[in-house]
């Protein structure tokens, strides 16, 4: 297995990823210590606003969901990087050092373009030595005895959900692929089967960089979207601009950068590209330290959430988004009114007041 960080352009294993302020999951090296791990790691929850339960749709808006907050949201979202960075953390911490004895596909169409034989003749005898991510890929990496290294895939699509349990529960409906493991037992399930668990690297062959990669500096983000006549909003989504970053967190990092999603990536100076790739950083960096103060709940079933974990309420733990999803409402910096609007089949939040 291959440890390191990945400039755009090279597909390798990504894992070290994503330091944490404030010191609740820091360090630069790519694995805490076990006790590290084990405390305070949990499932994530970082669609608070309105994604803890599936709230059924408007029927005055076939978009449209009605959210915690009351407010008209939109369909779910596809879990970003640090949803999947949190439970990278916690699925390492409870899954280095396995064993898996067995493979059961039970929704085959989540485990291709590999299939289920394929699958099995990787998986099975394999420890694992790691899990990684790469952009919203999870990097499932250890050695077989047959003196390959193998790595397995996962995304978790738009509804996944992958956890450790002990083996003795009933399997959830919608459980997809059970690895059996020499403690416990690996459950990937997805109810609207989005998501995969293969062995296909080519999906992570066109990836950038990821944004805490030595390689992504201002300089670099500035040169790779000059002379792009579209819009920095979905230059941010483009995943071979930089990895990981999904429409949640493209809208607060411009929110906090004060740039209006809409404008031509050509038209950002130098310094606005600075400002940028910094709350770029900073909006995941929260994001993750937030996820990290969720207790992990496997008890509960599945609650609606995209992962295993507490809904949050009464954890003192809460998703403090500036715009996303806040439509109508006042902007925090300057009292504006909070705006939607749509840009490439995507919902956008800005403030006029204060983007420019």
């Amino acid at each position: 297995m291959a440890s390191g960080q990945s400039g755009q352009g090279n597909p390798g294993p990504y894992l070290d990823t994503a330091p944490v302020r404030n010191g609740e999951a820091t360090s630069s090296s790519p694995f805490q210590s076990h006790s590290q791990r084990d405390e305070g790691i949990a499932a994530p929850n970082s669609f608070q606003k309105w994604a803890v339960s599936r709230s059924p749709r408007n029927p005055e808006d076939g978009n449209g969901l009605v959210g915690e907050n009351g407010l008209r949201g939109e369909a779910p979202e596809m879990p970003e990087l640090p949803e999947v960075e949190v439970l990278r953390r916690h699925l390492d911490g409870v899954l280095r050092g396995r064993r898996v004895l067995s493979v059961e596909v039970l929704r085959p169409r989540l485990v291709r373009p590999t299939g289920t034989d394929a699958l099995r003749a990787l998986l099975v005898d394999m420890t694992v030595h790691a899990v990684g991510r790469r952009g919203k890929h999870l990097l499932f990496n250890g050695p077989h005895p047959s003196g390959t290294d193998g790595q397995i895939i996962g995304h978790l699509g738009m509804t996944g959900r992958m956890f450790v349990d002990d083996g003795v529960r009933e399997l959830p409906r919608h459980a997809a692929v059970v690895l059996g493991l020499d403690q416990g037992r690996f459950v990937f399930e997805d109810p609207r089967q989005f998501g995969r668990f293969h062995a296909d690297v080519s999906v992570l062959g066109g990836m950038g960089p990821e944004p805490w990669d030595p390689a992504w500096t201002p300089l670099v983000f500035g040169q790779r979207i000059a002379g792009s006549g579209r819009s920095i909003k979905e230059l941010l989504l483009d995943q071979s601009v930089v990895a990981g970053v999904g429409n949640i967190y493209a809208s607060e990092a411009l929110w906090q950068a004060e740039i209006l999603p809409t404008r031509p990536g050509r038209r950002l100076k130098p310094d606005e590209c600075g400002r940028l790739w910094t709350a770029v950083r900073s909006v995941l960096e929260e994001a993750i330290a937030l996820g990290l103060r969720v207790q992990p709940d496997f008890t509960a079933g599945a609650g609606g959430l995209f992962y295993y974990g507490e809904s949050g309420t009464g954890s003192g733990v809460e998703e403090r988004f500036r715009v996303y999803d806040r439509a109508g409402q006042p902007c925090s910096r300057c009292g504006g009114v909070i705006q939607r609007s749509v840009q490439g089949g995507r919902s956008s939040f800005f403030c006029r007041g204060c983007q420019r």
